[in-house]
């Protein structure tokens, strides 16, 4: 009797300038995908949308800057609609690759997939990524 082993590949990803590329439309369509509460969703768009910064320092205060960046880093509520989004990626790609496996920490992410065949774990991966940053 032959014994098989499985192999474990990952696809481990740290994913630049997360925050920026968090595309507002697309969320707020998780977010109603979700059932969250018109009231709720109407929150998050006036917390994302012309959002501006006042820098102070010594006493001085600049000029009022836009701020072009989706989502910002400065709030937990931040990182929590962050979550929210990618965590829709993820059950996208899981739902296309049964066998696909991921971890993520905000924009460190690890895809992993443990099967037989190494050639097809490789194949799995590739195309998850593919569909992950397309």
């Amino acid at each position: 009797m032959k014994s098989w082993e499985n192999t474990l590949i990952c696809l481990l990803l740290d994913v630049k300038e997360v925050f920026d590329h968090v595309a507002l439309k697309q969320l707020i369509k998780i977010l109603i995908k979700l059932k969250i509460s018109v009231n709720l969703i109407n929150w998050v768009k006036c917390f994302l949308q012309n959002r501006i910064i006042d820098l102070a320092f010594n006493n001085e205060c600049q000029k009022s800057k836009k701020i072009s960046t989706e989502i910002s880093q400065d709030s937990f509520i931040s990182l929590i609609l962050f979550l929210i989004y990618i965590q829709y990626l993820f059950s996208k790609i899981r739902a296309k690759f049964k066998n696909l496996q991921s971890l993520s920490y905000i924009d460190d992410v690890m895809l992993y997939v443990e099967r037989r065949n190494i050639d097809k774990n490789m194949k799995i991966l590739k195309n998850a990524a593919k569909i992950a940053f397309t």
